[in-house]
Formats: C-alpha cells, structure tokens, sequence
C-alpha cells in the first residue's frame, strides 16, 4: 500500500484529532453526568455523533493556528 499525498496532512490530522478527541471527551462527560446504566451507549452515541460534528470543523480551524503559535514560541 502506498503513502497519502502530504497535501491532505492537515484535514487527516484534524480528522484523527477530532475523532479522538470526540470518542474519549463525550465518552467521559456522558459517564459523569449520567452514570453507566441503561441506556448508557445510546446517549454516549448521541452525544459522540454531535461532538464530531463540532470538533472537526473546529481542529480544522485551530490546528494551523496552533502551529504558528508553536512555530514562534519553539526553538527549531
């Protein structure tokens, strides 16, 4: 299998972010407000699906941003 052209580096890094970020974040916060019991997957799910659709368009947005301000502030 061959490598990915580095021109979509940036949307497939914000992807994996956003995923990740999603996954774990709504997993933890559905847990805490409403406790492992049923139901529990449904509602992580629901709340899974609406924070992948906000933190992608949001990495897309703040990863460059991110990496001028580390750019600037990080010795080479």
């Amino acid at each position: 299998m061959g490598k990915i052209n580095k021109k979509w580096r940036p949307f497939l890094f914000a992807s994996i972010m956003a995923f990740a970020m999603g996954f774990f974040m709504s997993l933890i916060l559905t847990w805490v407000n409403t406790g492992w019991n049923e139901g529990f997957l449904i509602r992580w799910g629901k709340a899974f699906g609406v924070g992948i659709c906000i933190a992608f368009p949001v990495s897309m947005v703040i990863a460059p941003v991110a990496n001028k301000i580390l750019n600037r502030i990080v010795e080479e």
